[in-house]
């Protein structure tokens, strides 16, 4: 079970092609390629979600609170989990207890980095691409996981970008700064 803080921004409009060579430079390592498939599932009585995920041959179930630190750059959640056999079947056991669907699963394909690994100043750098969100596709985009909000700034800054580039987006969100006339089921 994991109980970790996630504290992460988004940047949009970068590819790691064009950011490899200054990942080099930070001492940043390769750490994760993949297809992550996703979720969400949501109590109707409260609201509360869940995120079912599939990294390649692993499943992930994660309940994702929202804690203080966050801002509209950065989101601070505390996570919460456990890893399962079965993406179907966890979504159909969560469903025969009364969890509903919240919208359609997601796929993208994910390349990961990581600088000082398992420290508390780890930093991981997700390149993620959604050919698969609300039967859309989302370009290529930055995510920077931190362990506080200052450590994804000065990574951010590192990298090249200000505070004002970062965006604390969840997949609902990036969807409709893409396709701001659309819905996702």
């Amino acid at each position: 079970m994991s109980h970790l803080l996630e504290v992460e921004a988004k940047i949009l409009g970068v590819t790691e092609r064009e950011l490899l060579p200054r990942l080099m430079e930070l001492g940043f390592k390769p750490y994760f390629e993949g297809i992550l498939k996703a979720q969400w599932l949501m109590n109707p009585a409260n609201g509360e979600k869940i995120r079912v995920r599939q990294e390649n041959d692993i499943v992930m179930v994660e309940h994702k609170a929202l804690v203080e630190g966050g801002n509209e750059e950065v989101k601070s959640r505390q996570e919460t989990g456990f890893e399962a056999r079965d993406f179907e079947m966890v979504i159909v056991t969560f469903c025969k207890i009364g969890l509903e669907k919240a919208g359609l699963p997601s796929i993208k394909r994910r390349v990961s980095y990581v600088r000082d690994y398992g420290s508390s100043e780890q930093v991981r750098l997700d390149f993620d691409t959604y050919s698969e969100l609300g039967g859309k596709s989302i370009p290529e985009f930055l995510e920077i996981e931190a362990t506080g909000p200052e450590k994804v700034y000065e990574t951010a800054e590192a990298l090249g970008f200000r505070r004002s580039d970062c965006r604390n987006f969840d997949s609902q969100e990036l969807f409709q700064y893409y396709y701001p006339r659309k819905k996702t089921a």
